[in-house]
C-alpha cells in the first residue's frame, strides 16, 4: 500500500478531492461549493504559513500567480 501511495499519491488525493467537491456541488450548489473551496484554500495557506513560519506575503506569492501581484 505504501508503494502505491508513493507512486500514485497525487492522483489519489486529486480523485478524493474531486469526489469531495463533486458531492458538495451536487448537494449544495455552485456558489456554496466555490465559497467552500475558498475556505479550503485559506486553510491551506494558513497551514503552510504555520509549517514554514515564512512571511505570509511570501507564501501567497509562492501560491498565487505573479500576474496578480503586479503594481
Amino acid at each position: 500500500m505504501e508503494r502505491i501511495w508513493k507512486q500514485y499519491g497525487g492522483r489519489l488525493a486529486g480523485i478524493a478531492g474531486g469526489l469531495l467537491f463533486g458531492f458538495i456541488y451536487l448537494f449544495m450548489g455552485l456558489w456554496k461549493t466555490l465559497i467552500f473551496g475558498l475556505f479550503v484554500l485559506a486553510g491551506y495557506v494558513v497551514g503552510h504559513w504555520m509549517d514554514t513560519r515564512e512571511n505570509l506575503g511570501d507564501v501567497l506569492e509562492s501560491i498565487v500567480p505573479d500576474k496578480w501581484f503586479q503594481k
